[in-house]
C-alpha cells in the first residue's frame, strides 16, 4: 500500500505518453471464427456460440463474476462471497493512523441506465471519519505470476455530485483498484486519481503517474516502474467523474527482474495504455508471490467532503479467453463492450449466459470470442432479443485474427 502521496491514473510512471509508442497491434494470424449463434438472445438466457479456433479454457467460468443482483439493498458484500476485512485494512504501517472501514453494500443508487440491473455495489468514504479510510471488497489469493495471466473487467461510477464533496486537501485522493500482495507488498499496482475539486479539474491540476511497486526493506519504499505515464489528454477527469466508466485490464506478471510482463488498459472501449510483454510489474529482484489480492474500493484520504463509488458487473479471471458483446464488428473500434459469462468452453463451442448490459433490447450488437492468447474474432452480428441462429445482419467473412495487446 502506498506510503506517500504518489498517485495516478492507471498503470503508468515516469515517461509520459508511452501508450502512444506501443500501438494496438493487428497481426495476420489465425484467430477465433464464429460461424453460428444458437439460442434466444435475451438477457440471462443461455446461448451457444459455435465456430473454430476458440482455443481451450480449462475452467470455463470466470474466477469471480458479480452483478450484485442477488443481494438485498443495504446488505454488505460479504454475503456475495467477497472478502471485506483483513490485515490490509486494519494494519498500522509506516506511521499511518489506523484505517477506518466502511463496509461496501448493495445499493439501488446510481443504477446504470438501460440495464436490467436494479442494484450495484457502493463504497463510501466519509470525511467525518479521520484521514485514511477503506471501503473495500476484494478477492484473495488470485494467481498472478509469469504464466498466470489476469483479466479484469468492471463498470464503475465515481460520484462527486450528489454528496457535495469538495476534497480540499492537496493530498486528497482515491485508489479504487489495487493488485496487492501481503506480506512483501509486491506487486503494488493501483489505479489512483486525485480527488475532484469544484469544477472540471483534478485537485491542483495534477493528474498523477499511476503505478508503483514496493521494494521491501525501504522505510518509504515506493519506486516507480519505468512503464510510461498517462496524461490528462488520455484520461481527462471530466470524462471520468460523475458517470459510468467501463474498465478492462489485460495483465500478466513479469519474470523476476525482466521486462516481460503485460499491462493493457481499455477505458470505455478505447485503448489507453498498452505494454504487451515489455513491462515490469514486480520490483526488480523480487521473486513474486504466486498469488495476489485484487481490491476494489480500496482506500482514500480526504480532508473534506464525502465520496462514493459504485461498481457493477465485476468480472475477474485468470485467463484472457473471454466472450463479449460490442457495438462494432471490429473489436478495436468498439466504444461499448459488455462481458458475457461462460459456463462451457471447447475449441469449437462456447456456452454463455447472455449479459446485455446497457445494450437496448432488439438492438444490433456483435459477439466476440477472444482466445487465451488475447486474439479476438471478428464480431458476429446478432439482434438482442431475437433468435441467435438468424442474425439480422449478414455473417462476417472469416477474419485473419486480431491480437489485442
Amino acid at each position: 500500500m502506498n506510503r506517500r502521496d504518489f498517485f495516478g491514473v492507471l498503470a503508468g510512471t515516469a515517461v509520459a505518453g508511452v501508450f502512444a509508442k506501443w500501438p494496438e497491434r493487428v497481426l495476420a494470424q489465425s484467430g477465433p471464427v464464429i460461424s453460428r449463434v444458437g439460442g434466444t438472445l435475451a438477457d440471462g438466457s443461455s446461448i451457444t456460440i459455435s465456430g473454430s479456433a476458440f482455443g481451450m479454457k480449462p475452467v470455463a467460468a470466470p474466477l469471480k463474476y458479480d452483478d450484485f443482483q442477488s443481494l438485498s439493498i443495504g446488505q454488505d458484500l460479504r454475503y456475495g462471497g467477497w472478502w471485506m476485512n483483513g490485515s490490509y485494512v486494519n494494519q498500522m504501517d509506516y506511521g499511518h493512523p489506523p484505517r477506518y472501514q466502511t463496509p461496501p453494500v448493495a445499493s439501488n443508487e446510481r443504477v446504470r441506465p438501460s440495464t436490467p440491473y436494479t442494484r450495484n455495489a457502493k463504497c463510501v468514504w466519509d470525511a467525518a471519519t479521520p484521514d485514511n479510510q477503506s471501503s473495500s471488497f476484494h478477492l484473495a489469493n488470485v494467481p498472478f505470476s509469469k504464466g498466470h495471466p489476469l483479466y479484469l473487467d468492471f463498470w464503475t461510477y465515481p460520484d462527486c455530485l450528489t454528496t457535495g464533496q469538495t476534497f480540499s486537501g492537496s493530498g486528497d485522493n482515491v485508489k479504487p483498484l489495487r493488485i496487492h500482495n501481503n506480506p512483501d507488498y509486491s506487486p503494488n499496482i493501483y489505479f489512483g486519481h486525485w480527488a475532484k475539486s469544484i469544477g472540471p479539474a483534478i485537485v491542483a491540476g495534477r493528474d498523477g503517474v499511476g503505478m508503483n511497486v514496493h521494494r521491501p526493506g525501504e522505510d518509504d519504499g515506493w519506486a516507480p516502474v519505468t512503464c510510461g505515464g498517462i496524461n490528462n489528454s488520455a484520461w481527462y477527469p471530466t470524462a471520468y467523474f460523475d458517470k459510468w466508466n467501463h474498465i478492462q485490464i489485460v495483465a500478466e506478471a513479469n519474470t523476476p527482474s525482466v521486462f516481460d510482463g503485460t499491462w493493457t488498459i481499455y477505458w470505455d472501449g478505447v485503448l489507453r495504455f498498452n505494454r504487451p510483454g515489455n513491462i515490469m510489474l514486480f520490483s526488480d529482484g523480487i521473486t513474486a508471490s504466486p498469488t495476489s489480492d485484487v481490491y476494489l474500493g480500496n482506500w482514500t484520504r480526504i480532508a473534506a467532503g464525502t465520496f462514493r463509488q459504485y461498481w457493477e458487473a465485476v468480472y475477474i479471471d485468470t485467463s484472457w479467453a473471454r466472450v463479449e458483446l460490442g457495438n462494432n464488428p471490429v473489436y478495436a473500434n468498439c466504444t461499448h463492450r459488455e462481458i458475457q459469462i461462460p459456463s462451457a468452453w471447447s475449441s469449437s463451442d462456447i456456452t454463455v449466459r447472455l449479459n446485455r448490459g446497457s445494450f437496448a433490447p432488439n438492438s444490433l450488437a456483435y459477439l466476440f470470442v477472444t482466445n487465451s492468447s488475447n486474439v479476438a474474432s471478428t464480431g458476429y452480428p446478432v439482434t438482442l432479443g431475437a433468435e441467435g441462429a438468424a442474425p439480422t445482419a449478414s455473417a462476417p467473412s472469416p477474419p485473419r485474427g486480431v491480437i489485442i495487446r
